[in-house]
């Protein structure tokens, strides 16, 4: 059984500078994050109560690092009854049982941490950031795009991540994430979370976090983007 780590988003101000290991005004957990052994997989599990209807729901990523794209059977939801009773930790063990055979084949039980960058350190504003780690900086951009609807509800918004470093040789790597078409239905606007770096130091998993409009305020959500970037 994994450690709950409940991430409450703090923002401190500096002059000119904003660090934000991220936040939101409602409870938001990640249960389970980290890379397989090899460096090939990354693995991110999250748990949160709809306000409103009070529901527990859980969701999975398991992600080729290579591919950013999910691998087969490893993104999965869970949803909590309707009829009350249900748990976080019931809607997380609901996917953890479906997924453990995948976990065991990956290499993801448990997973590994990798490296935790420092950062972000915000500009002007939350779209750009940059991270440290190991002497090195690495720089992100977001971009992101909003689609009006009917109302809140019927917004959609898609996001672009721009991640660029320097090797040790002084090679430029530049990689770009996710799409501007690509939408996220009821999506409200996104922002930059934590960077990991894999066990093996060559790549790099992106925390976004998605904004989505609950009935009592912001229902925040976590994507992973992934990318070898040394």
């Amino acid at each position: 059984m994994f450690k709950r780590v409940t991430m409450t988003l703090v923002l401190l101000a500096s002059i000119g500078l904003t660090i934000s290991p991220v936040s939101a005004a409602v409870d938001w957990n990640l249960d389970m994050l980290g890379f397989s052994s090899n460096s090939q997989f990354f693995v991110l599990a999250e748990s949160v109560v709809e306000d409103g209807s009070g529901i527990p729901r859980a969701k999975i990523i398991i992600a080729d690092v290579a591919t950013n794209h999910c691998v087969q059977g490893g993104c999965l939801e869970s949803r909590g009854s309707d009829n009350g009773g249900d748990t976080e930790q019931d809607a997380l063990q609901k996917i953890y049982q479906q997924t453990w055979p995948l976990r065991q084949k990956l290499g993801l039980t448990p997973p590994q941490t990798g490296y935790l960058a420092n950062g972000p350190f915000f500009g002007e504003d939350d779209n750009t950031a940059h991270y440290s780690y190991n002497d090195r900086k690495i720089y992100v951009t977001l971009l992101q795009k909003t689609v009006p609807g009917e109302d809140d509800f019927h917004q959609k918004a898609a996001v672009q991540i721009t991640i660029n470093t320097s090797n040790e040789t002084s090679h430029h790597v530049e990689k770009v994430l996710d799409s501007l078409n690509n939408y996220r239905e009821n999506a409200q606007k996104y922002q930059l979370g934590r960077i990991y770096v894999s066990p093996d130091r060559k790549s790099v998993a992106i925390l976004v976090h998605v904004f989505y409009r609950g009935f009592e305020g912001y229902d925040i959500r976590t994507i992973v983007q992934t990318v070898q970037l040394f």
